[in-house]
């Protein structure tokens, strides 16, 4: 079940920052400009998190390498996968690529 988010006038913010930063203690406060969500705050803690999570998500060299024999396999009798066609295919394929090949 997903939680409601909390939204919070710009304004709001301003006048009241203590009460705002209890909120986003919790979890994430979205910021409102003129009634459109301009910017979402959190934690420190909730950062790092995040971070931690993408850094997880990055290929090791390892997989990088699995990942491109699989890729040249599925090439059969087409030419070789080079490097920079690799990482428009991972990039495309999984929105990501680790910064090595």
């Amino acid at each position: 079940m997903q939680t409601v988010q909390q939204i919070v006038p710009i304004s709001d913010f301003r006048i009241d920052q203590d009460t705002v930063l209890k909120m986003m203690d919790k979890e994430p406060v979205i910021l409102a400009q003129r009634s459109k969500a301009r910017a979402v705050l959190v934690s420190v803690d909730q950062w790092n998190a995040m971070v931690k999570k993408l850094e997880e998500r990055r290929f090791t060299e390892t997989e990088i390498r699995a990942i491109a024999k699989a890729y040249q396999k599925m090439a059969g009798e087409r030419d070789m996968v080079d490097g920079e066609d690799l990482k428009a295919m991972m990039a495309e394929r999984y929105g990501h690529v680790a910064n090595k090949v």
